[in-house]
């Protein structure tokens, strides 16, 4: 069966993930490394490098594999991610992630446990120099991917407090409790000029 598999990839680097489809950590390193006894290690994490492309498993709306929520999020058909919770923009990985014309593919999940869905090839349109550096990941397809940005985060980006706007009747509003912590949670004091955006050229 396996060397069936094998048959049906073969000229397809990384084998075929679909946009949507829902695939568990195991299946996608036997599909990525070939082998059907390709288990653990690196793919563990939430972030790697194999044959020069990137692969990233995230958990939006909660805590990951090590317990930290960084409050990664969609924002429309865009995911909002945090790189590892002591990440910089002066790490080599993070600056060969940020290089232009790299393959990085996105698997997300709603909570530790579920499979990942594939979001899709990613390229960064925004970065911030925080720790863990943020980054704002675009999809070259056209999936759709259900929005979780609500009008509440978009004023916590502005440093405005939901609290002090009065939104249309018809718009989202989320519950004090229930939404993510703002940016102080990365150390932040939002007193403070804003994090530094990187720039990306074409």
């Amino acid at each position: 069966m396996w060397q069936l598999v094998r048959t049906l990839e073969r000229g397809c680097p990384m084998g075929r993930f679909v946009p949507g489809k829902e695939y568990s950590r195991p299946t996608i390193q036997q599909m990525v490394v070939r082998s059907p006894a390709a288990k653990g290690g690196k793919w563990d994490t939430g972030v790697l490098k194999h044959d020069g492309e990137f692969f990233i498993f995230a958990t939006v709306g909660g805590a990951g594999s090590t317990g930290h929520d960084h409050g990664n999020r969609w924002e429309g058909k865009r995911l909002r991610w945090h790189h590892q919770t002591r990440s910089h923009i002066g790490w080599p990985s993070v600056q060969e992630l940020l290089e232009p014309g790299r393959r990085i593919h996105v698997f997300w999940r709603r909570a530790k446990g579920n499979s990942f869905k594939y979001a899709g090839e990613a390229t960064p349109l925004k970065t911030l120099d925080t720790t863990p550096v943020e980054i704002l990941w675009s999809f070259n397809n056209s999936q759709p991917i259900e929005p979780t940005y609500t009008l509440n985060h978009a004023l916590e980006d502005l440093f405005i407090p939901p609290d002090h706007f009065t939104a249309p009747s018809h718009l989202p509003r989320v519950p004090q409790e229930s939404r993510p912590p703002g940016p102080a949670r990365h150390g932040q004091d939002v007193h403070r000029a804003p994090p530094r955006l990187v720039p990306h050229w074409p």
